[in-house]
């Protein structure tokens, strides 16, 4: 691309309007601007696209073409060292550490436990019940992440991860995330205050786990 598609000019307005109506602003964007469209944030600027040909391309591209977007929406919640927010040399190191784990054979051992994982989860269902399929399949992710990352079993401290995990992501808000001079805590108030509460005893609970499991 020899130069940035056109977009919304303001990164301030940009960022709250990204905020505030998500997907919906994006599709607007979209219909207003083409496809792709350039988004000015106050985390950077982002190149949008939903056309396949061009998905094609980025997909395919050297991997040293693209640097992370957001590293400070992301550090809060995952830390300076994940994996997510690292780039080039250090990424690809990292993630051939990281790798065998992920490999076809040891995914497919993992089958026996997502599905005493999704049984568990249907049980705990009756007849009739209404229930959001995203929450459900969100709990069986998180319940099988638990086990095979962790080594979480019981069901009464994955119950007690689980609610400290979703406390945290509940936490989470645009209002800091978006806006790094807000990461402060004002008198022990306020929403970052109120996240880094919720957020240590989750890193706490993962301790705990770690410590309990190493060789």
């Amino acid at each position: 691309m020899a130069s940035l598609p056109p977009g919304p000019r303001s990164k301030w307005l940009t960022t709250f309007q990204v905020m505030t109506a998500g997907t919906d602003v994006i599709e607007r964007w979209r219909d207003t601007y083409g496809d792709p469209f350039l988004i000015r944030s106050m985390n950077g600027e982002l190149v949008t696209t939903g056309r396949p040909e061009l998905i094609r391309d980025i997909f395919t591209a050297d991997p040293d073409d693209y640097l992370p977007f957001g590293n400070d929406v992301l550090t809060p919640l995952i830390g300076s060292e994940s994996l997510l927010v690292k780039s080039g040399p250090t990424h690809r190191r990292e993630r051939r550490l990281l790798g065998p784990p992920f490999l076809g054979s040891q995914m497919r051992g993992l089958g026996p436990m997502m599905v005493r994982s999704t049984r568990r989860r249907i049980a705990e269902l009756s007849a009739g019940d209404r229930f959001t399929a995203l929450d459900l399949t969100q709990a069986i992710s998180l319940d099988v992440i638990l086990e095979a990352a962790f080594g979480v079993e019981e069901p009464e401290r994955i119950a007690t991860y689980h609610d400290a995990i979703l406390s945290t992501m509940n936490a989470l808000s645009p209002v800091f995330l978006f806006a790094k001079p807000l990461q402060r805590e004002i008198f022990g108030r306020g929403p970052w205050a109120r996240f880094q509460k919720v957020n240590q005893r989750t890193d706490a609970l993962l301790q705990e786990q770690i410590e309990r499991v190493r060789p």
